[in-house]
């Protein structure tokens, strides 16, 4: 075996121990978020479907008034800013 193959047997063995340690690393539960759901009681079908409902619907109530904070702020927060610190 050359000297060339042996080099790339070992990068790619090591790239391939890499990658598999990375999605190890990826779909490992960090901060134990999966630790609670294991003790909740089971539901029925239209509970689970009921609570992705309600999952989807907060969503969307979050994204919306993040938005809407983000533009009371823009719009009236950055114009006073310079006002207060200009006017005084």
């Amino acid at each position: 075996m050359s000297l060339t193959n042996r080099v790339l047997n070992s990068a790619a063995s090591a790239t391939g121990k890499a990658a598999v340690g990375l999605a190890r690393w990826a779909t490992t539960d960090h901060i134990n978020k999966g630790r609670p759901i294991q003790f909740i009681p089971s539901t029925s079908f239209i509970g689970a479907l009921w609570n992705i409902f309600m999952e989807l619907v907060m969503g969307i109530f979050c994204a919306v008034l993040t938005g809407a904070i983000a533009y009371v702020m823009i719009v009236y927060g950055i114009p006073l800013f310079f006002y207060l610190m200009f006017e005084y």
